[in-house]
């Protein structure tokens, strides 16, 4: 009988000790988790433009086909330059990031492939108000439409933000 008490009493320890492990990592996961500490998601974005080639700088429109719970903007207006490197400027009119923007630099160019199209690589390198700490990169695709007047762009890749 003694012995038993003794089992019981080790027993209700150590589901107290458990317990105050469960608690302790439901605190913890409280307040460090993804929401609570205002880290924005990350994850893949395709980003699809239309682009016309007629006048310069080329502007155009873009929707973003997947991520755009990710990016924060479902899409908007295009304007691509060249200042020291192709460079692509988004202006989103939608979502928590619409009226700011991001820009992306093209980086490691592979060439164009039999028909002109295009493939290469490219990195978010700014951007203003919601995007102020967007982070990305990926692979870049453009395929000319009638003629070379206009093309569409489909970027795929991965983008992040920094935590708040």
């Amino acid at each position: 009988m003694i012995k038993s008490t003794c089992m019981s009493k080790a027993f209700a320890r150590r589901m107290v000790v458990w317990a105050g492990i469960v608690t302790l990592l439901g605190v913890l996961f409280a307040f460090y988790s993804p929401a609570a500490s205002g880290t924005k998601p990350r994850g893949p974005v395709t980003i699809e433009t239309f682009v016309d080639f007629t006048v310069y700088p080329f502007q155009g429109t873009f929707e973003v086909l997947q991520g755009d719970d990710i990016l924060g903007c479902e899409g908007g207006v295009s304007v691509d330059t060249w200042h020291g490197g192709l460079k692509s400027e988004f202006t989103c009119d939608s979502g928590p990031g619409a009226g700011d923007t991001f820009t992306v630099r093209f980086e490691g160019w592979v060439g164009f492939y039999s028909g002109g199209n295009a493939n290469d690589h490219w990195r978010v390198v700014e951007g203003t108000g919601y995007f102020a700490t967007l982070h990305g990169q990926g692979d870049h695709f453009l395929e000319f439409v009638d003629g070379d007047d206009y093309g569409i762009s489909t970027f795929t890749g991965k983008v992040h933000f920094d935590p708040n």
